[in-house]
């Protein structure tokens, strides 16, 4: 691992933050990896999702709160200026490469690698269908609500689709993802479904999706709890 700066602090709501890092030699990532973290050298780790797309000096890492967490809080107590300890970029969870339609599903900071893909697809001119569908509590909740919004106005291929559980607000639907992608793909065609956030959410979305006729060819998950 190496040390990587904390340049900025963004805050989002209450509960979650993006830190934005510059390491000591570039981090090459592919859009939806991630990277771990720790403290100090050898430490725990915990691993975030890279937010903005590759080709950046700085890692953006869209964080939660969970205050019985190990990492969370005590990152939540630095500020700009600090360092601590950052891995290469690991994993597969990033966009198929095959061209077919493409459903993203996420609750919460879920939404990070998502961001990253898009950010870096679209720019890319990649002409496939892509569908967001982004589910929080409240619309205080909605990560990266308007960035969203403003591209799916610019990219005719890139439908957003948030909905808010406890609250209805304007132009959100009011429910839970489920309801979303089951009426999107009621003819199930082809397609590759990406779902990352809460545990809970995932084994309900790989339970309909299995009820959809859809196989593990055609569905990749990434979890988290925070």
């Amino acid at each position: 691992m190496q040390r990587a700066q904390i340049v900025r602090i963004e805050q989002h709501h209450a509960l979650v933050r993006s830190f934005f890092l510059v390491p000591e030699q570039p981090v090459p990532f592919v859009a939806g990896q991630f990277v771990a973290i720790a403290m100090e050298a050898g430490g725990t780790e915990r691993s975030y999702s890279i937010a903005n797309r590759p080709g950046n000096a700085e890692l953006e890492l869209c964080i939660s709160l969970k205050p019985d967490g190990y990492m969370s809080p005590a990152l939540f107590a630095m500020k700009p200026g600090d360092t601590l300890y950052l891995s290469e970029a690991r994993g597969s969870f990033t966009l198929p490469a095959d061209g077919t339609e493409v459903c993203m599903i996420c609750t919460g900071t879920g939404i990070a690698p998502f961001r990253s893909m898009l950010l870096d697809a679209l720019q890319k001119g990649d002409t496939r269908k892509f569908y967001l569908i982004s589910g929080n509590r409240y619309a205080a909740e909605a990560l990266y609500h308007a960035e969203m919004t403003a591209l799916a106005a610019r990219y005719p291929n890139f439908c957003y689709l948030p909905t808010l559980s406890r609250e209805e607000a304007a132009g959100i639907a009011h429910g839970y993802v489920h309801p979303i992608y089951e009426q999107l793909f009621t003819d199930g065609r082809d397609a590759r479904f990406l779902v990352c956030g809460w545990t809970a959410m995932l084994s309900e979305t790989r339970r309909k999706l299995k009820e959809m006729g859809y196989n593990r060819r055609q569905y990749f998950f990434e979890s988290y709890d925070g």
